[in-house]
C-alpha cells in the first residue's frame, strides 16, 4: 500500500495494491501493521475485499476474529 500525505493535518491517502485476473479483485486495503506504522494504533488486525463478477464481500477482523 502507498500512504501519500495530503495538504491537511492528520489526513492521508491510502492506495491499496489491487489484484484482477479473471475471476474478479482482490484489495488487502488495511494491514495493521502497516496502518500503524504510516496512521497510528488501530482496533482492527486487516482488511479485505473481494469480488466476483457481480458479488462483493467485505471482511472486517478483531483480534478475536470476523465481525
Amino acid at each position: 500500500m502507498n500512504y501519500i500525505p495530503t495538504n491537511i493535518e492528520g489526513v492521508c491517502l491510502i492506495e491499496p495494491r489491487v489484484f484482477t485476473d479473471s475471476r474478479g479483485h482482490f484489495v488487502e486495503a488495511f494491514k495493521r501493521a502497516d496502518f500503524g506504522q504510516h496512521i497510528g494504533a488501530i482496533d482492527f488486525i486487516q482488511e479485505h475485499e473481494s469480488s466476483e463478477k457481480d458479488l462483493k464481500a467485505v471482511w472486517l477482523r478483531n483480534a478475536e476474529g470476523y465481525e
